[in-house]
């Protein structure tokens, strides 16, 4: 090999230089196993490996989409859930409502003309408190009452029907016992 310019033209090059020359031919052209037929091959064997990376990447943008729309679900049913608990939280309290006040006259009244038996079980038993009188006893009902209502209420209780509903109290007290000690065996 020769130098084909400069000063040193036409003589040879140095051993390095020649060396290295023979290096790069050695490792670029002469290589084992790339004649045309396996060339051919290890291009084949790497366009089905650029094919399975491509469907691969198919699936993964597929899935992404999935899980972004499952997000934006999970997330527009997180907003609806925070909306319906601001909107109950806004509302009135139940204490104030006029809805508090007919549940407490329900308690209170059959109908127009008749009382329930949990209230008449309630002043039964004021009347039954250190023995007061029945009078006293309405006077308290009305009191109670009203306070649970937030307004004065007039009920229409007598002195004849709390007395009334003592006698039958007592007359089903006393039977009860009765009945308990009819229904004991004999020894």
């Amino acid at each position: 090999m020769q130098y084909s310019k400069g000063p040193n033209k036409g003589s040879l090059l140095s051993p390095f230089l020649q060396n290295k020359a023979l290096n790069f031919i050695n490792s670029s052209l002469c290589k084992l196993g790339q004649d045309s037929i396996s060339l051919i091959q290890r291009n084949k064997t790497l366009q089905k490996e650029i094919n399975k990376l491509e469907h691969l990447n198919i699936k993964k943008d597929h899935k992404i989409k999935q899980l972004v729309g499952s997000l934006s679900q999970y997330k527009r049913k997180r907003s609806k859930y925070i909306s319906r608990i601001r909107a109950v939280a806004s509302r009135k309290s139940l204490s104030s409502s006029q809805s508090l006040k007919a549940s407490i006259l329900t308690q209170l009244m059959k109908n127009k003309r008749q009382y329930t038996t949990q209230f008449i079980n309630m002043t039964t038993r004021l009347s039954q408190i250190n023995q007061i009188s029945f009078r006293s006893t309405i006077q308290a009902a009305q009191i109670i009452m009203g306070f649970l209502t937030g307004e004065d209420l007039s009920l229409s209780l007598t002195r004849q029907s709390v007395v009334k509903w003592n006698q039958e109290i007592s007359e089903l007290y006393i039977s009860q016992i009765l009945n308990q000690q009819i229904s004991l065996p004999l020894e």
